[in-house]
């Protein structure tokens, strides 16, 4: 498989997702991390006041709820270690911070670092920080760009899973992953990109992402990040962050899993009442 394609159709090949086959108690336990992280968007929701438009759906919309100024795109990364354990969650802070470097990935992992960092995890071998989240994973509401994929693999996180494709990345985390399976033979590649459509929103934020582009004029702005400023985004997000509240497992482990997550959330919502959060 030519990693540098001559044809539109081997790219295609490169970029298409690695096929995985999941156990239902995995996918269960897959959604309920990533419909966490689009719970804790949710309850961080930014509103791009510079389009008028915008300002006014929601204002109509949600007229008891008090939005945040917009201080980066609409998109959350969390990071979870090997045993389960919720180590970080992030928002994209690029208009806050004025930096096209602060996506949500990149800051969660970040964050996980210090926080192991100050645990003491990382010894007093000068080279231990490489393993610092070794076997974590990273779920993202938002298909990660080449920049944050790059930092999940430096990172050495066993997997990306995401909860909505961005045809804008071209399949990067896909390509990398299939430029290790080739270069490294009998290694195990990583970061593994899981394309999370087991997800019980992932066809509805594909079919309204699909209306977004279909609706907008040909001199709009089409970009997921756009239509993530949207309120048909926000009320998908909505109807997540209420499944995560309602949700009941169907497999008995997972019990705990999705304890943790709720336990988390309530926990983020006591720090956005106080000012603390978000990240």
């Amino acid at each position: 498989m030519p990693l540098c394609p001559g044809s539109e159709t081997n790219w295609i090949e490169v970029a298409a997702p690695p096929s995985i086959e999941l156990t239902a108690r995995e996918m269960e336990q897959q959604s309920i991390y990533l419909l966490l992280a689009m719970a804790l968007v949710f309850d961080s929701w930014c509103v791009n006041r510079t389009r008028p438009e915008q300002a006014q759906t929601y204002a109509e919309g949600e007229r008891e709820r008090v939005f945040d100024e917009y201080l980066g795109h609409n998109v959350g990364a969390l990071v979870v270690d090997p045993r389960e354990g919720i180590l970080a969650f992030a928002l994209n802070r690029n208009v806050e911070l004025r930096s096209a470097l602060e996506h949500a990935e990149a800051r969660a992992i970040r964050h996980a670092i210090n926080r192991r960092n100050k645990a003491g995890m990382g010894g007093h071998d000068l080279w231990s920080f490489t393993s610092l989240l070794k076997g974590s994973r990273l779920y993202a509401t938002l298909e990660p760009c080449s920049q944050c994929v790059g930092i999940v693999e430096l990172a050495n996180l066993e997997s990306i899973v995401y909860a909505q494709d961005d045809p804008f990345q071209c399949g990067i985390v896909n390509v990398l992953y299939k430029l290790h399976l080739n270069l490294r033979p009998g290694n195990a590649p990583l970061p593994l990109p899981i394309r999370a459509t087991f997800l019980p929103f992932w066809d509805e934020l594909a079919a309204a992402y699909a209306d977004f582009v279909a609706s907008k004029p040909s001199h709009g702005r089409t970009g997921l990040t756009s239509f993530l400023e949207t309120f048909q985004a926000y009320t998908i997000y909505r109807k997540a962050a209420e499944r995560l509240g309602g949700m009941v497992v169907g497999d008995p482990e997972n019990t705990i899993i999705l304890e943790r997550a709720q336990r988390f959330r309530q926990d983020w919502g006591s720090k956005l009442q106080c000012g603390l959060a978000p990240l």
